[in-house]
């Protein structure tokens, strides 16, 4: 046998080796295979309840994935006997179907595993509503839940509706309101004891009511125009309070990020409200007034402001003939 076709016979012989070797690797037990593995068993999980996890971890022998709280996952297992069982289960939850549960998976066959499980609220929460008689009582105020320790136990609400405070303790409780205007009493008054219990499959809610009753700190008043006579004056009037021209609602063209307003202009005959006026008294004078029209009487005028009425201020302009 030359030298040359030994060499040659040699590398066919390793050529064909390397070749069995990984034909072999490829077709055991799956080990080695590139390609994804159909799932054997389907675990599937019905959870009822509050406060849950947001998923569980199922395990079937040394092969484990995550599993939503209601929800299904597929693992490929290997034919054989396996124990399947939940993990990352709260302490307030528990397994109420069988657990674990034994089964026999067979190469090819998909097999079904249902777990239930209950969740028991571990806090309760404290409904507190509010309502309020009279005005100037301010938008908004703080429910306090045991002097809003921890910080989480304290809450801005409106002073008129409903706020539910979450996550409180199974006890006893104080209700305490903060930010309250001074001008507001409640019904009854704060603090509230309240009992809040847990442990059931919903949130057991406590409630608690308060009425407040608001006594008036501003007035409103209201200008009447009434004008009469020939050639009325054609723009209406401008009106100052306090001596401070009163500015339009609406801005008529922005310069540079300002916003411009023009001056609140009466009708001529008419009625204007200025609401929410601190009490006391006030003057309220006309403006940009036709040469050819006068107020009659005091303008200026001066007049008080009465805690929850509306007074009136009646200025009437009589115009004359043009020449």
């Amino acid at each position: 046998m030359s030298a040359s076709y030994a060499s040659r016979l040699g590398a066919r012989l390793l050529a064909a080796m390397i070749a069995v070797a990984g034909t072999a690797s490829c077709d055991g037990d799956g080990g080695g295979s590139l390609e994804p593995q159909p799932p054997t068993l389907r675990v599937q999980v019905h959870t009822t309840g509050v406060d849950t996890v947001s998923n569980y971890r199922v395990r079937a022998g040394t092969t484990s994935a995550f599993v939503p709280v209601n929800g299904v996952v597929g693992l490929p297992l290997k034919a054989g006997a396996y124990e399947v069982r939940l993990e990352n289960v709260s302490q307030n939850c528990r397994v109420v179907s069988a657990h674990p549960v034994q089964v026999a998976v067979v190469a090819g066959q998909l097999k079904t595993v249902e777990f239930r499980v209950e969740c028991r609220a571990r806090a309760g929460a404290i409904e507190v509503t509010m309502t309020a008689s009279g005005r100037d009582y301010d938008q908004s105020l703080l429910v306090l839940v045991d002097a809003g320790t921890p910080s989480a136990m304290t809450a801005t609400a409106f002073m008129v509706g409903s706020y539910t405070v979450d996550g409180v303790p199974p006890g006893d409780h104080e209700v305490t309101l903060g930010s309250v205007s001074d001008n507001c009493t409640s019904s009854p008054p704060a603090p509230v004891a309240v009992t809040v219990t847990a442990g059931g499959l919903t949130r057991d809610t406590s409630r608690i009511a308060f009425q407040f009753a608001c006594r008036p700190t501003t007035g409103d008043v209201a200008i009447v125009t009434e004008t009469t006579g020939a050639h009325l004056d054609p723009n209406g009037y401008t009106l100052k309070r306090d001596g401070t021209l009163l500015q339009g609602p609406n801005c008529y063209h922005y310069y540079y990020g300002y916003c411009v307003s023009e001056p609140r202009r009466l009708d001529l005959t008419g009625e204007f409200f200025d609401l929410r006026l601190g009490l006391g008294s006030h003057t309220y004078e006309l403006g940009d007034i036709a040469a050819n029209c006068a107020v009659q009487g005091s303008n200026p005028r001066a007049m008080t402001v009465v805690g929850g009425d509306t007074t009136e201020v009646r200025f009437v302009i009589v115009c004359t003939d043009i020449p």
